[in-house]
């Protein structure tokens, strides 16, 4: 998919191979309970996890720290997000799912070229979390504050 340009981009940097295998997407996959975008597995499978692009401003999140949250979206939707890169406390994500209260029915329509999502990831007030609930794959959590 990408993976041409991944390999371009990393040959201006460093040389050191990912960590990250195909057995340790698969786990991740089970973990999260979806499979990841093809474009993510590409990118995890080339970066080695102390290259540049996981470091600094706006970087990618380490495969390791990928987790879903949950958005409130309107009020009766509920979008599932996962991040891939953040700039301090903010972050951008890509939407797996969602979760339509007043039909009681899950979607997730367009899995090849998914919405895009921006929101706190790290949220320190009360206005920043309003709509945001950090969902750990096991876990049975509520949605919002």
């Amino acid at each position: 998919m990408i993976l041409k340009e991944l390999c371009k981009i990393k040959s201006f940097g460093s040389n050191m191979k990912s960590s990250v295998t195909s057995e340790d997407i698969a786990d991740k996959e089970r973990e999260l309970g979806f499979a990841l975008p093809q474009a993510l597995k590409e990118l995890y499978l080339t970066f080695h996890p102390d290259a540049p692009a996981f470091s600094g401003k706006g970087n990618l999140i380490p495969f390791e720290e990928l987790k879903i949250y949950k958005r409130i979206y309107w009020t009766d939707t509920v979008i599932t997000i996962l991040p891939f890169c953040r700039h301090e406390r903010y972050g951008y994500g890509l939407e797996v799912s969602r979760y339509h209260k007043s039909k009681d029915i899950m979607s997730n329509d367009n899995l090849e070229d998914p919405q895009m999502w921006g929101f706190y990831i790290s949220p320190e007030t009360r206005k920043e979390e309003k709509h945001l609930g950090i969902m750990h794959p096991t876990a049975e959590q509520s949605v919002g504050a």
